[in-house]
C-alpha cells in the first residue's frame, strides 16, 4: 500500500466502522431504553471506542510499499504520525 492510500485507510475506516457501530446502537434504542441506558450516549460510546479501535489496528497492521527496496515491510513509526520505517532497509520516509 502507498503512503497516502494507508493515510486514506486511516482516516475513513475508523469513521466508517465507528458509524457502522452507532448504527447498530440506534437499530438498538427500544431495547436499550427497556434497560434504563440512553440510546445516544450508548451511540456515541460506541462511536468512540470502535473508531479508536480501528484506527489502532490500521496504524498497527497495515504495510506500506518501501520506495528504496520495493518490499511491502514499511510500518508507521512509533510516536511519529505518518512516518515509515521499512523493516528490510532501515530507509526513513
Amino acid at each position: 500500500m502507498s503512503p497516502s492510500g494507508f493515510f486514506l485507510l486511516g482516516f475513513t475506516a475508523p469513521l466508517v466502522s465507528g458509524g457502522l457501530a452507532a448504527f447498530g446502537g440506534y437499530l438498538m434504542r427500544e431495547w436499550l431504553r427497556d434497560h434504563g441506558m440512553h440510546p445516544f450516549v450508548a451511540m456515541f460510546v460506541l462511536f468512540i471506542l470502535l473508531a479508536v479501535a480501528v484506527r489502532g489496528l490500521v496504524h498497527s497492521m497495515v504495510a506500506v510499499r518501501c520506495p528504496r527496496c520495493s518490499h511491502q515491510s514499511a510500518y508507521e513509526m512509533e510516536g511519529i504520525s505518518c512516518r515509515f520505517r521499512c523493516r528490510v532497509c532501515g530507509k526513513d520516509f
